[in-house]
């Protein structure tokens, strides 16, 4: 008999402010509308995670490998997403400001198409 070991990480409407989920294997990982503000992903395998909505505000995912992962609504002010791995994710209705940091993050093509748009409408500053 086979045995399969399987993680599965569902953050549902948590509050993980300030915690360190650095150099974390997360891959697959949903953090549906998380308070996550000032959290710690440095490093972390985060393929295919799921931010929905998510609170992500001033939020460090530096070299973090984020390639396919949703950040649907997510607010991304103030994030640091420099030198993370980005291709194939996706930024759909996300907030960001002119304090996210996208420093050599890699993007397909080496083109921000997909980056996020700013949107400073929703999600103010408590």
């Amino acid at each position: 008999m086979q045995v399969m070991h399987i993680d599965w990480f569902i953050f549902n409407e948590c509050d993980l402010r300030d915690l360190d989920l650095s150099e974390r294997n997360l891959s697959g990982a949903h953090f549906i509308r998380v308070e996550a503000r000032g959290a710690f992903f440095i490093k972390s395998q985060l393929q295919d995670a799921d931010f929905s909505e998510a609170d992500l505000r001033n939020t460090y995912f530096v070299e973090a490998d984020l390639r396919n992962a949703n950040f649907g609504g997510a607010d991304l002010r103030g994030a640091i997403f420099t030198r993370a791995d980005l291709r194939g994710a996706r930024f759909h209705d996300c907030f960001t400001d002119e304090h996210t940091t996208w420093q050599d993050a890699k993007f397909d093509d080496d083109e921000r198409e997909m980056s996020p748009e700013k949107d400073n409408r929703r999600h103010q500053e408590n």
